[in-house]
């Protein structure tokens, strides 16, 4: 596949937050060169909900508007996780301190219980520039990646002023 014109990447709002805020604006991010592999064309390889920025955004989303609390709301679990593991490898590389690595904790946490969860994890929609990030984006090796054959890639630490956001709110439809 030839370099792409632009990445997709899925993050909840308290992924930016922390990466905004903890880690000096520097953004770990996922991405696939089609925001829905669903709508390319028959020749491109399929990839699974977890790596279609579409389908991430989407279950994210019905995560966040599910009131049900005996319901699991698997996107959310997953970020969670996700975000708990990066705060354990920033303060375990010293890029962050006890303190931070503590607080970060305790508030990844409670903000799955908070009642403004909704809002915390709320999806966003990256969208990066290829050419402007060629240099720091990495290609998910075949045997990392969600099927073999998808093309995903991945940004350790992608500047702030590198990419646009795209914020549809809690609600936001596709």
């Amino acid at each position: 596949m030839k370099d792409p014109v632009i990445l997709y990447s899925i993050q909840s709002y308290l992924a930016y937050y922390i990466n905004k805020t903890y880690y000096n604006d520097m953004h770990y991010v996922w991405c696939a060169p089609f925001f829905d592999y669903n709508k390319e064309s028959a020749l491109t390889p399929r990839v699974p909900y977890t790596s279609n920025p579409i389908d991430v955004f989407r279950s994210l989303r019905k995560d966040i508007l599910i009131y049900d609390n005996h319901k699991e709301r698997n996107e959310i679990h997953r970020n969670v996780i996700g975000l708990l593991r990066g705060a354990n490898i920033m303060y375990s590389s010293g890029k962050i301190s006890k303190e931070d690595y503590d607080e970060l904790q305790h508030k990844i946490v409670l903000c799955q219980k908070d009642e403004n969860f909704r809002e915390y994890f709320r999806p966003l929609i990256y969208v990066i520039p290829y050419a402007l990030n060629q240099t720091i984006i990495k290609k998910v090796p075949c045997d990392k990646a969600a099927l073999t054959l998808s093309s995903e890639y991945i940004i350790k630490s992608l500047p702030r002023s590198n990419f646009n956001i795209i914020d549809l709110g809690e609600e936001g439809k596709l």
